[in-house]
């Protein structure tokens, strides 16, 4: 199996999506019709995945606080809480996250 670098892939990415648009023979009005969808799309992927990587964090991060000491969560605005904690050494880890709208 190869191992291409991230750069490498997204340059045959690229090169492969031109020739496919070069080989279809489709107005570029229409091709740039396709890939605002395209792109619309993948940007709402991008948005999701971004989100569940942020709350997967958040949650391991107050795992970690509830293994250390109870921590605190204050409302800061109605829009963010901050949740804080002292961790074993001493030291204050502090979480600020967006409430979720409802």
């Amino acid at each position: 199996m190869e191992n291409k670098t991230l750069t490498m892939q997204i340059e045959e990415f690229k090169n492969s999506l031109v020739q496919i648009i070069n080989e279809s023979n489709i107005a570029p009005y229409f091709v740039e019709m396709v890939l605002r969808d395209i792109y619309l799309e993948v940007n709402q992927a991008a948005k999701n995945q971004l989100q569940q990587e942020q709350q997967a964090y958040i949650q391991s991060l107050q795992n970690a606080a509830s293994a250390n000491t109870a921590a605190s969560t204050n409302t800061v605005s109605d829009e963010t809480e901050v949740t804080r904690w002292e961790n074993e050494d001493g030291t204050l880890t502090e979480i600020e996250e967006e409430k979720d709208a409802e």
